[in-house]
């Protein structure tokens, strides 16, 4: 074999290798799981959740925090009535909603406390649960419209998974189970938290909620 013969074949072979690890890494157009329980979910019993490069640990991160990291908040899906610093909260008490959003769009929902023994700025209180919709808000939320982010919770993206794949990421580590048949939501407690989801009529996710217990 000549020095261009072999030039020429170990270009193709390259080319040819790179084509089959292009498809065994789409899996032939198959859906993958993406990405599994880390052990802020397992361990810690308090999932963590990542957005946007933003990161929310639930009875830890402040409303403060989330808003440092860029985004608005708002007890008002259209953002007319954001929080401010001279909001209160008296202690023991639960907010009502937080939207979380960036540009008008709602990113996430999230549920806060007052957890202390003392009146606080509202925007001291702590995360208790996250909710991100994957398709359109549900219509309690009457949002204009929804940014849907590309989430981590607990190390998992459940973006375009359906009930099965989320069963084969969180039965074996959940502590109890509730599953419902086809749009009816299914239900996962791990560690200290509790997943709810609800999916579309089609099968996919279109709602993750996650409560720390």
């Amino acid at each position: 074999m000549t020095r261009r013969h072999q030039t020429v074949w170990r270009s193709g072979l390259a080319a040819a290798l790179a084509a089959w690890m292009a498809l065994a890494l789409t899996g032939c157009g198959q859906k993958e799981v993406t990405g599994k329980l880390d052990e802020t979910a397992k361990d810690a019993g308090s999932a963590q959740v990542r957005i946007d490069g933003a990161e929310i640990a639930f009875k830890s991160t402040i409303l403060l925090e989330v808003q440092e990291q860029g985004y608005d908040l708002s007890t008002s899906p259209d953002f007319t009535q954001p929080l401010s610093e001279e909001d209160r909260m008296d202690a023991g008490g639960a907010l009502l909603p937080v939207y979380m959003g960036r540009d008008g769009q709602v990113v996430a929902r999230l549920g806060c406390a007052n957890t202390g023994n003392g009146e606080l700025p509202t925007l001291e209180a702590r995360v208790k649960s996250f909710e991100v919709f994957y398709g359109p808000c549900p219509a309690d939320v009457e949002a204009p419209q929804n940014a849907k982010p590309r989430v981590a919770i607990g190390g998992v993206d459940f973006t375009g998974q359906d009930a099965e794949e989320v069963a084969s990421l969180l039965e074996e580590k959940a502590g109890s189970v509730t599953s419902g048949e086809g749009p009816s939501p299914s239900q996962y407690t791990v560690g200290g938290c509790m997943y709810t989801f609800s999916f579309t009529a089609g099968g996919a996710v279109n709602r993750v909620w996650v409560q720390g217990l």
